[in-house]
């Protein structure tokens, strides 16, 4: 597992909420903290959608940071910063499927949950950590190694700067 700080949060948050750099990735959670406390569970609701806008999702379980960033952005957007937020991004299929290929791992996409993606700020401090989900057990680490060497290299390729936590 994963656990970095973030250096320049000012500039994590404007990849976050205002660049195009999180789309790989869906909400499984977010909870923020302002004037009240705002929970939101990303699974989605599919009685909302009609049957055409359906079928145009990428993912029929969970919404993708791209669609619900512009909500979260409008929650926490103004003169004073949150008091906390935590944010859960699963990272896509598709993605899970590139990284299982990347590095040659004996998994089926059948036996995973998801790749997570925490992010964590409070208190001016913002924290990232990763975790993998199995729908198996296994001894073998190395999607869990993959995946942290992957979000590190993802990380310096959008000069986000960090510090490690270990």
């Amino acid at each position: 597992m994963l656990s970095i700080q973030i250096r320049d949060v000012k500039e994590f948050m404007n990849h976050l909420l205002l660049e195009d750099t999180f789309h790989p990735f869906y909400l499984w959670e977010a909870s923020i903290k302002t004037a009240v406390t705002c929970h939101i569970d990303g699974h989605l609701n599919s009685d909302f959608f009609n049957s055409d806008e359906l079928e145009l999702l990428p993912n029929k379980e969970y919404i993708s940071w791209a669609k619900i960033k512009p909500q979260i952005f409008s929650m926490i957007k103004g003169h004073k910063t949150p008091l906390s937020m935590k944010l859960i991004l699963m990272l896509s299929d598709s993605n899970i499927d590139n990284l299982l290929v990347k590095y040659n791992l004996p998994l089926s996409r059948e036996n995973i949950n998801g790749l997570f993606f925490n992010i964590h700020y409070d208190h001016n401090v913002l924290l990232c950590t990763t975790g993998v989900s199995y729908r198996t057990f296994t001894m073998d680490k190395r999607l869990e190694t993959a995946f942290d060497e992957n979000m590190l290299a993802y990380l310096r390729h959008y000069k986000i700067t960090y510090e490690d936590q270990k």
